[in-house]
C-alpha cells in the first residue's frame, strides 16, 4: 500500500512540475492581472488539490509529451479567457 501512495504522490508532484509550472509561467506572461497569476500560492494549492483528485485521468497526459503540450495550451486558453473570445468571434 505504501508503494501505491508513494507512486500517487510522486505522480501528482510530476504533474505539478510538468503541467502546472509551464502553464503558470505562460499565464503570468500573457495575462499578469489574471487571478491565477496574482495569487500564486492559492492557485497552486487549488491546482494541487485538483491534480490529486484527478491523477488517474492526468496520468494519461503525463505519459505522452504531445498530450502534455495540448493540455498546457488548452489550460492557458481557458484560464486567460481566450476560448471565450474565439467563440464570440466565430459566431455568425
Amino acid at each position: 500500500m505504501e508503494y501505491i501512495i508513494a507512486f500517487y504522490i510522486a505522480g501528482v508532484l510530476l504533474a505539478m512540475f510538468k503541467l502546472w509550472l509551464p502553464s503558470y509561467k505562460i499565464i503570468k506572461l500573457v495575462s499578469p492581472n489574471n487571478p491565477l497569476a496574482r495569487a500564486p500560492i492559492g492557485s497552486t494549492l487549488v491546482v494541487f488539490i485538483l491534480f490529486t483528485l484527478f491523477f488517474p485521468i492526468m496520468f494519461w497526459v503525463l505519459l505522452f509529451d504531445e498530450k502534455a503540450i495540448t493540455f498546457i495550451e488548452h489550460f492557458v486558453r481557458g484560464a486567460t479567457g481566450e476560448d471565450e473570445k474565439s467563440k464570440k468571434n466565430n459566431e455568425f
